[in-house]
């Protein structure tokens, strides 16, 4: 009872079966009061969706993620929340610990917004079933208008149509056992610019292999891509070119214009010997 975390006993509807002191002063509900009520009625509709999908990650017994608990007041407190199965209980039932980190996420936050901005990256989370996007506030760097809510068809609208059905392969392919993903794409922005963006992302899937979320981070590459683009010409017209050697794998990997200098077929397999 004297830990700083709040704890919780979890009934599998989410009945609070009991909780110590530090979870009640938390959601701002007496010790007492508490007992009964279901970890639901501290959470918003798109946490109770958060919380449904740590469920579905309980299969390896743990799951953990950022929740944001509405205690009685009308407070929101944002909590690290870590949930476990409690397997020696006579009927199924789950251990909810959570962390108040409302005060490291306030002195984080300008910290975190400015390293993003810097670095031109703009965070996500897609809701496949209701089909809603959240973004970081400075989604608009990257969209040219202010874009941190939408949907994911509007999205998929926004993709350069010669790089659209890719996308679309990309999403069906995630699966349980590979939820990852990263690609780079081109993005049409409302004033005719057409932007580069390398993205990192990973699914969450449900009992029945069904996505339920899709997060990741999106990165404006634009500049790198036409400063590649660049240099490639500019070898081209000097006659240039660039090549990598992995001494580990022995692959060597050549650019084009090297290719083309050796009169070897662009993508051909090489090695050191073989080159030699």
């Amino acid at each position: 009872e004297t830990m700083n975390e709040g704890a919780a006993t979890l009934a599998e509807n989410g009945t609070i079966l009991y909780c110590n002191q530090r979870f009640a002063d938390i959601v701002d509900v007496g010790l007492n009061e508490v007992l009964g009520m279901n970890v639901t009625d501290f959470l918003a509709d798109d946490q109770v969706r958060n919380f449904e999908v740590m469920k579905a990650e309980l299969h390896a017994h743990s799951a953990r993620a950022e929740l944001t608990l509405t205690a009685a007041d009308g407070r929101n407190v944002a909590v690290y929340a870590a949930l476990s199965l409690l397997e020696d209980s006579d009927f199924r039932s789950m251990c909810m610990v959570v962390t108040d980190i409302s005060d490291l996420k306030r002195k984080n936050k300008e910290m975190l917004e400015q390293a993003m901005r810097a670095g031109r990256v703009i965070s996500f989370e897609w809701d496949p079933l209701t089909d809603h996007v959240t973004r970081s506030e400075n989604a608009a760097e990257l969209f040219g208008y202010p874009a941190v809510r939408g949907t994911g068809a509007e999205y998929f609208a926004l993709i350069h149509p010669d790089d659209r059905n890719q996308a679309r392969q990309l999403l069906d392919s995630l699966t349980p056992e590979s939820p990852q993903y990263h690609h780079q794409y081109r993005l049409l922005s409302p004033n005719g610019q057409i932007k580069w963006v390398e993205e990192s992302g990973t699914a969450v899937f449900n009992d029945e292999r069904k996505m339920i979320r899709l997060h990741g981070l999106s990165a404006d590459i634009t500049r790198r891509k036409l400063t590649e683009d660049a240099l490639r010409r500019a070898q081209s017209v000097a006659k240039v070119g660039n090549w990598l050697m992995n001494v580990k794998t022995n692959e060597l990997t050549w650019s084009s214009e090297i290719y083309r200098i050796f009169g070897v077929p662009d993508g051909t397999p090489l090695t050191y010997e073989s080159f030699i």
